[in-house]
C-alpha cells in the first residue's frame, strides 16, 4: 500500500495533467509564431531593392489605372503623395500579418501563467479533499500534494517569461522595421520625382571642380 502522503501528491499532479498539456500546446504555439515572424523580419532587413521595386510597381500601377484623373489634375505634387499614400498602406498591409502574430505570441504569454495558477488551484483543492477522506491531516501529505499541485504554476511561468521576452523584442523589430520601410518608399518617391540631371549641367559641374 502507498503511502497517504505519496497518493496525496500523486493525486494532485495528475489533476492538473490537462492544464500542463495545454501550456505545452501554448509553448509550441508561441514559438511557431516566434520563429516564423523572426524569420520574416530578418527577409525585410535584408537588400531592400526587392522590396522597393515591388512597393513602387503597386504605387505605379495603382496610378497608371487612374491616368486620366492623374492628368486632368497636374498631377506634381499631388501624384507624388498619392503614390506615397500608397506604398504607406502597401508597407501596412504586408505589416499587418507580422504584427498580429506578434500580437499573439504577447496574449498567449500572458495567458500561460493563469492557466498555470489555474491548476495549482485545482491541485490544491484536490488535495484537501484527499486529506479530508483519510481524515488524518498530516504534515507531509499536505506539503506533498502542495508541492506537486505548484507544478502547474511552474510550468506556465516557464512558458510565459520566454514567450514575453521574445514578443516585446519581435515588437521593437517590427516596429522598426515598420519606420525603415516608410523611410525607404519616401526616398524613392522622392528620388523618382526629383529631374534627371543633363549632361551638359554633369559636365559644367566637374568642368568647375
Amino acid at each position: 500500500m502507498m503511502p497517504e502522503s505519496m497518493t496525496t501528491g500523486l493525486e494532485a499532479l495528475s489533476s492538473g495533467w490537462f492544464v500542463l498539456c495545454l501550456l505545452g500546446i501554448i509553448s509550441i504555439w508561441a514559438w511557431t509564431l516566434i520563429i516564423g515572424t523572426a524569420l520574416q523580419l530578418r527577409a525585410l532587413s535584408g537588400p531592400g531593392s526587392s522590396v522597393r521595386s515591388s512597393l513602387a510597381a503597386t504605387a505605379e500601377e495603382l496610378l497608371r489605372g487612374h491616368a486620366d484623373f492623374c492628368a486632368r489634375i497636374a498631377a506634381g505634387p499631388l501624384r507624388k503623395r498619392l503614390r506615397q499614400r500608397v506604398i504607406r498602406t502597401r508597407i501596412e498591409a504586408g505589416l499587418h500579418g507580422i504584427s498580429a502574430n506578434v500580437g499573439t505570441v504577447l496574449l498567449l504569454a500572458s495567458l500561460a501563467p493563469l492557466l498555470g495558477l489555474l491548476g495549482t488551484v485545482e491541485g490544491m483543492i484536490v488535495t484537501f479533499k484527499a486529506l479530508a477522506i483519510h481524515g488524518n491531516a498530516d504534515n507531509t501529505a499536505l506539503t506533498e500534494g502542495i508541492s506537486k499541485a505548484l507544478v502547474t504554476t511552474q510550468g506556465g511561468l516557464l512558458v510565459a517569461i520566454p514567450s514575453l521576452l521574445a514578443g516585446g523584442v519581435l515588437f521593437r523589430k517590427v516596429r522598426k522595421a515598420r519606420n525603415s520601410l516608410r523611410v525607404m518608399a519616401l526616398r524613392a518617391v522622392a528620388a523618382e520625382a526629383s529631374p534627371p540631371r543633363s549632361p551638359a549641367g554633369a559636365n559644367l559641374q566637374g568642368g568647375m571642380q
